[in-house]
């Protein structure tokens, strides 16, 4: 309302592929899926698109909504900052069968859509999801860490099933499940209104990520 009353043109809000819940149905979520957030902080990112919603209804304010799934690159934090303390080890893990696709976007990539979304004229009013086209295995993930540290990759099969119950049975069910389900976003609709497309390979991602990492050790 703050923004309204200010005269803002536009106001871009960054939400979260996890709007839709924690595991894509053998494809892709793409703009035109349901809701349906399991977590609370997939419910509090719903609950504010929601309230978003009715500024916008109430003030006139167009608002574009950009749902992003995990953002890598340097300075990366949460998730990814945990699982690479634990690829920086050199123990074998037990990724290697942990096939599931992934989607993720390089923080460079995400800012240049959110700036898109602010200026485009077609954005107003319309949902976006950011996502590199190209979705990452939890195994790949982990792969490209290891070899972007300098270490082997070291990994060997477990089946998921079995990995998610040992995990439940010390209590990080849902963290496992992060590792072993898929969770995937489409991108095309703002590929196709907009003309974005995210860019920057994995591999790039991964070694900017390492390189931040790295400097946070020497300091």
């Amino acid at each position: 309302l703050a923004a309204a009353r200010e005269g803002a043109r536009r106001l871009v809000h960054l939400s979260s592929i996890k709007v839709y819940g924690e595991e894509s149905p053998g494809r892709p979520f793409g703009v035109e899926d349901d809701p349906a957030p399991h977590d609370a902080y997939g419910k509090s990112k719903w609950a504010a698109e929601q309230a978003l919603t009715q500024v916008a209804l109430s003030t006139g304010l167009p608002v574009v909504t950009v749902r992003s799934p995990l953002v890598y690159g340097a300075g990366a934090r949460a998730n990814l900052a945990a699982l690479l303390r634990l690829v920086d080890t050199p123990w074998p893990l037990p990724f290697a069968s942990l096939a599931a696709p992934r989607s993720f976007v390089q923080v460079d990539d995400l800012a240049r859509l959110l700036v898109t979304c602010a200026e485009h004229p077609h954005a107003a009013g319309r949902v976006y999801i950011a996502a590199h086209a190209r979705p990452v295995s939890t195994a790949t993930l982990v792969t490209v860490l290891r070899r972007a540290l300098g270490r082997p990759a070291r990994l060997y099969p477990f089946p998921g099933a079995v990995l998610e119950a040992c995990a439940a049975a010390l209590g990080q069910g849902e963290k496992a499940r992060r590792l072993t389900r898929a969770l995937e976003g489409d991108p095309s609709a703002a590929t196709r209104e907009l003309g974005w497309v995210a860019g920057v390979p994995i591999e790039q991602a991964i070694e900017e990520m390492v390189r931040g990492y790295r400097a946070r050790d020497r300091h």
